[in-house]
């Protein structure tokens, strides 16, 4: 069953895998009534068809690869690694997992937030592009998207504001 997912995920992901251009950066900054704090998304898409999404709040980051999808049967929590790399840097590879974000859209969640603020801060000190890979250990499936990131500095600055992180050196 799992084989026959990321087979579907990964067929799924091809025809988009060309170089896309990042048409989109917003940072939706709302209160949280929980923690009296702030919870904020930044979202990186291209064209509706796929995204890259950050969410935060005052004890929460993950990073999630969004994909618009008409999957019916897909499975969810199945072990996948999100592999992000900036500019001429070193690749990071994220361990995540598949969701099913909303009735269009499926993805890869990864909650490491220590691995997440060393992108973010990466992304911010970049001008160029963001390559975003989705492997699956078990099927060793692979896909890669490029984002053109430009002219995205501020709007990270307001994300990572809201959120209260603390950046390390990039």
């Amino acid at each position: 069953m799992k084989n026959k997912f990321f087979l579907s995920l990964i067929v799924m992901l091809l025809p988009l895998s060309n170089d896309s251009t990042l048409t989109t950066l917003q940072a939706q900054i709302d209160d949280d009534i929980f923690s009296g704090g702030h919870t904020s998304m930044l979202i990186g898409a291209e064209d509706g068809l796929n995204a890259v999404v950050f969410d935060c709040s005052k004890n929460r980051l993950e990073v999630t690869f969004a994909e618009q999808s008409s999957l019916k049967n897909t499975e969810e929590d199945a072990p996948v690694e999100l592999v992000f790399k900036v500019a001429q840097r070193n690749s990071m590879t994220l361990d995540a997992h598949t969701i099913i974000r909303n009735s269009h859209y499926l993805g890869v969640i990864s909650d490491d937030s220590d691995a997440i603020k060393i992108l973010l801060s990466q992304l911010i000190s970049s001008k160029y592009h963001l390559l975003v890979g989705v492997r699956s250990p078990q099927t060793d499936s692979r896909t890669s998207f490029i984002f053109n990131i430009v002219n995205s500095t501020s709007t990270m600055n307001n994300f990572i504001k809201a959120c209260g992180i603390t950046l390390p050196a990039s």
